[in-house]
């Protein structure tokens, strides 16, 4: 099963009443936290440095571009930084309530193991 792992930036209001329902309708894990880099994290992967594909509207290309990336590994996750949904304080950095849903549908879809950044961590250091 490919992997995912979702986190947000910061811990806007909206996240708690948008995301994370919908993240618990999916049955997904969630992890609030920020990361840089846009790479796949492996068991090589510093742990100081997490990678991540930064996700909002005006960076909607970057999904597909992580999605790409991780093709069919299975020894990688995708790391999927959504810094709000919507993030009514930073327009510049808001994520549709419309696209996170069809973000969150894709991954569903498609099988992805969709879990916290804790728990991705203790996969990989076994």
């Amino acid at each position: 099963m490919k992997n995912a792992v979702l986190t947000f930036d910061d811990a806007c209001r909206s996240h708690f009443e948008f995301a994370v329902p919908l993240l618990k309708q999916y049955g997904f894990g969630i992890r609030f936290a920020r990361t840089t880099e846009e790479a796949l994290w492996t068991k090589e992967t510093d742990l100081m440095r997490i990678p991540a594909f930064s996700i909002c509207d005006t960076r909607e290309e970057k999904f597909a571009e992580g999605l790409a990336l991780l093709g069919d590994r299975e020894d990688a996750a995708l790391v999927l930084l959504y810094h709000g949904v919507p993030d009514l304080a930073h327009r510049h950095v808001t994520t549709t309530e419309e696209l996170f849903k069809t973000h969150m549908k894709y991954l569903a879809d498609n099988d992805f193991n969709v879990v916290s950044m804790a728990d991705y961590g203790r996969r990989i250091a076994k």
